[in-house]
């Protein structure tokens, strides 16, 4: 399980590093772009490509959130979803900081470097929503158990 954990914190810390670096690069297209060294028509193009990829990768981030809380429901490991939660928050957590200091020191845009952080933050959301209604139907099954018995 601990590589499962190991690989799971590689993962997010990859493809958190990545959507930094790809909208870095936007942000540097948009610079030439403003600054008339490059074609209107193919900075478009480029920044069209990349937003699909940032897009894309956003997306596997939030999947795999949500499926490595399916797979420990699935697995019966649900004491390990609090340090999956856990895990996740404290990654958003650094690159939310990282890319506000990111802005700080580039200028890109703040909003645009920090975005994937809040589908992070809104898969773990989706997680504790599960969590607590999961609880209370497992707490009134019991109640309904005791009854019958």
């Amino acid at each position: 399980m601990k590589i499962i954990k190991g690989l799971y914190i590689g993962i997010l810390l990859f493809l958190n590093t990545a959507l930094i670096g790809l909208e870095l690069y936007k942000n540097t297209i948009r610079d030439q772009w403003a600054e008339g060294s490059v074609i209107g028509e193919e900075a478009y193009y480029q920044l069209q490509q990349l937003h699909g990829v940032t897009n894309f990768i956003t997306l596997l981030l939030t999947f795999l959130i949500l499926g490595g809380a399916l797979g420990l429901v699935l697995w019966k490991k649900k004491e390990l979803i609090k340090p999956q939660i856990i895990a996740t928050l404290g990654i958003s957590l650094l690159f939310y900081v990282t890319a506000l200091i990111t802005a700080l020191i580039t200028d890109a845009p703040r909003g645009n470097l920090s975005q994937h952080v809040h589908s992070m933050t809104g898969a773990v959301a989706v997680i504790l929503i599960f969590l607590l209604i999961s609880r209370y139907f497992n707490r009134n099954e019991r109640k309904v158990r005791g009854l019958i018995h």
